[in-house]
């Protein structure tokens, strides 16, 4: 093949016609014009926390009011940046040895070292929105484009503060020279005419007699093979998502563009008519329906009388026909709901350095869609049109989009919103699907839950997160457990303090203890669970109207008691009315409490509870006690191992769930831990109790569960089927994480007895 004649070839792989250098437009054919931006994240810090709902509303409103007037892609680009700047991102600040931790940050670190090049993490996300517009002139075009760029950037700007950034060609044309070189280091674009030494410059290129093709095509580009592509040094192979079921997490996008550090995802959006999409997909199904009479069998009077029933079977099964059949229930859907619907094409391309490198992320990538019950499909025979594609120019060159609402759309957001949110990263692990490295960044989500069967590692989780808060802030963290000895250890290596038997003065509380309501309310329904718990009249077998009958009196009581802030006082009163309080009065023979204040500059204590009351005591008093420290701008971390107990009675499930609803509002971290979760679910009524609790938790680590357990998170959950088997039968510290916007199955490697960082929880 002559250099002529290898120019020709790569100058039609790249698709566009021409460019115009003042608009920084691109026309890709014949009379449709395109724009890009760069949307980058806010400038600064974010105020406030993530609301999924409100998110979604953002978006589709975004969503409607582009694809209104234009069809246009969302570009998510994985580029690989240098190891040691992408550790210096997520490590942990070692220098400084104030609160005596210097040493665990360096096995920290040292963790993250030796677990980075394990998957693809040490990459830069970028995204682009691409939109295209058909007019007979480029100025036509041109004053489309202007008159909607303030409204595009300002749709971004509330999405969070959002920024959209038009490029200009040169821009343009440096993009996709890195796409077209994806083995090269940054740097390279604009040499081949840089005649000067001051870089690219349209000037220079025309000066040169070279065009915009050249400047960015790649020295090769072979597209000869059935499943795969030669560009430059890199191999390449282009991949579409066949099918995506109708309800998935937030993160399914970023999840697939995830299984490579270098890699591009394109989702190309087109508006259609609904009315008439519904009519061609109602004519393609009946055009593959026949009619057929068949018998009916189910009883005897069914056989005796020969009954039969009409039922539509289709005459082909093929993905075509399949598409019309989903489409039209689609449409059905959305004409009920009033909904907009949209043609969405998803197109994935992965760069690797080797064959056997593809290979693996090609699998990774199938794996990963599988969790979400996708189905990803390699473009046979195609891969130079699948890669035309996914270029950031808006051109479509394969067919493979399928139909969703555009509320659909909204939920499977290219931005990494969650994101920006998260300032304080912890590893939680290894991703158990494409072993990256997994962070999160606990502060967003205040209420958290841990549970597994017994020895797959609760108390340990509960020192993972001990560890990473303590090191990785300045907080005070608290564990309250009934079996302290198991945390004796960790507490002596991290300079920690174990504290048995503490009792303090339950009515003692700040003013603020309900947030902005009256102390007394949240007293009340504390007073009734201690009431309940110290009777154990929930424990006793009695009827329904006798137990209601003791719930009652219980919380009189409790409405009578929170009056006083003083135990001598409330004591006092009992005595003198023994007969209207004899709930309070029983509760006082055994008990006695010494006016303990947690003191001292130790930011890790470990408070040991011998009974279901002191539990319940101390974890009030811990409440009381994260409420004052943030008024005195120290936060205050609250660990319970375990709650079980509370919810096996009313009152002592509504104080829990009170506790949780609390410490949401006020962003102070608590993280329950439950023991025994198959005696939960198995229980009548703790079980209604269980259900409400999940209402109120933001964060879940679920390690390995049984059967009956497992099934209750999955159906109030919502967790996929495919990350069922990551939590069934796995060892210590395997599981999954389940958050409003992410599902992750992680392993935290806890069997590991050669790394030091893991020996601290032994």
């Amino acid at each position: 093949m002559t250099q002529s004649t290898k120019k020709n070839v790569i100058h039609r792989s790249i698709p566009y016609l021409y460019c115009f250098e003042e608009a920084g437009m691109i026309e890709t054919e014949p009379g449709v014009y395109t724009r890009t931006y760069r949307i980058q994240p806010p400038d600064g810090t974010i105020r406030g926390n993530y609301n999924e709902k409100m998110t979604r509303r953002q978006m589709e409103s975004l969503l409607k009011k582009l694809t209104m007037q234009f069809s246009f892609e969302f570009t998510v680009r994985n580029c690989r940046i240098d190891r040691k700047e992408y550790l210096s991102r997520v490590m942990l600040d070692e220098e400084s040895d104030m609160d005596g931790y210097q040493h665990l940050r360096k096995l920290y670190n040292q963790v993250l070292r030796e677990n980075c090049d394990i998957g693809h993490n040490n990459f830069n996300r970028e995204v682009y929105l691409t939109i295209s517009y058909t007019a007979d002139t480029p100025d036509m075009a041109l004053r489309k484009f202007e008159q909607t760029d303030v409204w595009i950037k300002d749709g971004f700007t509330e999405l969070y503060g959002f920024r959209a950034e038009p490029l200009g060609l040169p821009e343009r044309l440096e993009l996709l020279y890195h796409i077209y070189h994806p083995g090269e280091r940054a740097g390279g674009f604009g040499k081949k005419v840089d005649y000067n030494g001051s870089g690219f410059s349209i000037r220079a290129m025309k000066r040169m007699k070279m065009d915009t093709k050249e400047t960015i095509a790649p020295e090769e580009y072979d597209c000869s093979a059935l499943d795969h592509m030669k560009i430059g040094s890199c191999y390449a192979r282009t991949f579409f998502i066949n099918s995506i079921p109708e309800s998935v997490p937030d993160s399914i996008l970023l999840d697939l563009a995830s299984v490579s550090s270098n890699s591009i995802l394109s989702v190309h959006y087109e508006r259609v008519d609904r009315e008439l999409g519904f009519e061609v997909a109602a004519k393609r199904v009946r055009e593959n329906t026949k009619v057929k009479t068949v018998p009916v069998r189910d009883t005897i009077t069914d056989r005796r009388k020969h009954r039969t029933m009409r039922r539509e079977i289709p005459i082909r099964e093929n993905e075509e026909d399949y598409f019309y059949r989903s489409a039209l229930e689609l449409f059905k859907e959305a004409k009920a709901g009033d909904q907009e619907v949209v043609k969405a094409s998803f197109v994935i391309t992965l760069f690797a350095e080797s064959m056997e490198e593809l290979e693996r992320d090609s699998s990774l990538l199938k794996l990963s869609a599988s969790k979400y019950v996708c189905q990803i499909r390699c473009l046979d025979l195609l891969q130079n049109e699948g890669f035309q594609s996914v270029l950031p120019l808006g051109s479509l060159k394969v067919h493979v989009g399928r139909i969703f609402s555009l509320e659909q759309m909204a939920v499977m957001k290219p931005l990494n919103i969650q994101g920006i949110f998260e300032k304080k990263l912890s590893f939680y692990g290894l991703n158990a699907i494409n072993d990256n490295l997994v962070f999160l960044d606990r502060t967003n989500y205040a209420t958290a839950l841990i549970t597994g069967n017994a020895h797959t590692g609760k108390t340990t989780a509960v020192m993972r997160e001990v560890l990473n808060t303590l090191i990785g802030s300045n907080d005070t963290v608290v564990v309250l457990t009934g079996h302290p000895w198991e945390y004796a250890s960790l507490a002596e290596k991290l300079n920690g303090q174990v504290i048995h038997d503490f009792c303090p003065d339950f009515f003692e509380k700040d003013m603020n203890y309900n947030l902005n309501e009256e102390r007394s309310v949240f007293q009340q329904i504390f007073l009734a669970a201690y009431l309940t718990v110290k009777t154990g009249f929930h424990r006793q077998q009695m009827s329904g109207d006798m137990l209601q009958a003791c719930y009652l009196q219980a919380e009189r009581e409790a409405d009578v008691l929170s009056r006083f802030q003083k135990m001598e006082d409330a004591m006092m009163y009992g005595k003198d009315h023994s007969g209207e309080m004899p709930m309070f009065v029983q509760s006082m023979e055994s008990f006695s409490f010494r006016s303990d204040h947690l003191a001292g500059n130790r930011r890790f204590i470990v408070l040991g509870c011998n009974h279901e009351e002191q539990l319940l005591v101390n974890l009030d008093y811990l409440w009381n006690f994260a409420v004052t420290s943030r008024k005195k701008n120290r936060n205050v971390w609250i660990f319970v191992d375990s709650v079980d107990e509370l919810l096996y009675s009313v009152t002592g499930s509504d104080y829990l769930q009170g506790v949780l609803e609390r410490a949401e509002m006020l962003r102070v971290p608590l993280t329950i831990v439950l023991q025994d979760t198959v005696h939960i679910v198995t229980d009548q009524k703790a079980s209604l109790e269980f259900d409400d609790l999940l209402t109120k938790i933001r964060f879940f680590k679920l390690l390995s569960l049984g059967p009956i357990e497992r099934k209750r998170f999955v159906e109030r959950l919502n967790i996929s089927d495919q990350l069922i088997p990551y939590f069934v039968e796995r060892g210590p510290g395997e599981g999954i994480l389940v958050t409003p916007s992410a599902n992750v199955a992680f392993s935290d490697r806890l069997d590991q007895e050669n790394e030091e960082f893991y020996r601290l929880f032994r």
